[in-house]
């Protein structure tokens, strides 16, 4: 039995737009939640570095060698594990964002091929009753690509 004011399932390019702006969504919320933990780690990071104060170590000279200053010293950074650990942590976050935008990239190409799809039915203007009740398919498209190029200017 259907829901009163229901029509049943969606099927065709009506279902696979609905899908599309439910898995960009969700995607959405793992981007946000992706940068902000790696807002975190990288003020650690960041904090760490600077509460350390750099290694002073003498720069060693050859015997007969002529130093044109006093004594010099060089700043040298050792190996920290707990500075390491948080840099990966930080690339492996980066790396998970980059599949998301990968899986965002195949959204927006399903997108073009759902609207290509349309203006070959039914030509440059698309339907001539839209799949929902807001924006059109076209404007479905549009506007998941200026997101993605939003994105990536950032």
């Amino acid at each position: 039995a259907t829901t009163p004011g229901r029509k049943g399932n969606l099927t065709g390019s009506a279902r696979k737009v609905k899908d599309n702006a439910a898995d960009w969504h969700n995607l959405i919320l793992k981007w946000e939640r992706l940068s902000d933990e790696g807002s975190t780690i990288a003020t650690k990071i960041v904090n760490f570095r600077l509460s350390k104060e750099p290694v002073k170590e003498p720069v060693v000279m050859m015997e007969g060698q002529i130093s044109s200053a006093a004594p010099a010293e060089r700043c040298t950074y050792h190996s920290n594990p707990e500075l390491e650990e948080e840099c990966t942590k930080l690339q492996n976050i980066v790396d998970k964002m980059a599949h998301i935008l990968s899986k965002m990239e195949k959204i927006v190409s399903s997108e073009k091929g759902i609207c290509e799809l349309e203006t070959f039915q039914y030509g440059e203007n698309g339907r001539p009753t839209p799949l929902f009740h807001t924006w059109s398919t076209k404007h479905f498209g549009k506007i998941i690509i200026n997101f993605i190029k939003k994105m990536l200017s950032f």
